[in-house]
């Protein structure tokens, strides 16, 4: 039996603002449960892994055209350079810095 204040409301009613609320398990299956059938389940079971290796074979060939797709639209912006070798020629590189004799 739950005690009950003078003005008629438990104590966790009145700590609270609210009514208390007791769970309890009544015993029902739920439907899951109950529209179980373990036969069809392992027929769907052994389908679905068939189906596995089907959809990895179809995501590697996915996989390809886009890589082929990428490759396509990076290469049609690319100049080619061609170097010959009487195209290259030595320069002579100095450092960058100020000839102090020459200061005015």
């Amino acid at each position: 039996m739950i005690q009950k204040t003078t003005t008629g409301t438990t104590l966790y009613a009145s700590a609270y603002g609210m009514g208390s609320l007791t769970l309890f398990e009544m015993g029902l299956l739920s439907f899951k449960a109950t529209q179980y059938d373990s036969h069809s389940n392992k027929e769907l079971l052994i389908l679905n892994l068939g189906m596995v290796k089907e959809t990895g074979d179809e995501t590697a060939v996915r996989m390809v055209n886009v890589k082929e797709r990428v490759s396509r639209f990076y290469n049609k912006k690319v100049n080619p350079l061609v170097f010959r070798l009487c195209g290259l020629a030595l320069w002579s590189v100095r450092p960058a810095k100020k000839d102090v004799d020459r200061a005015i």
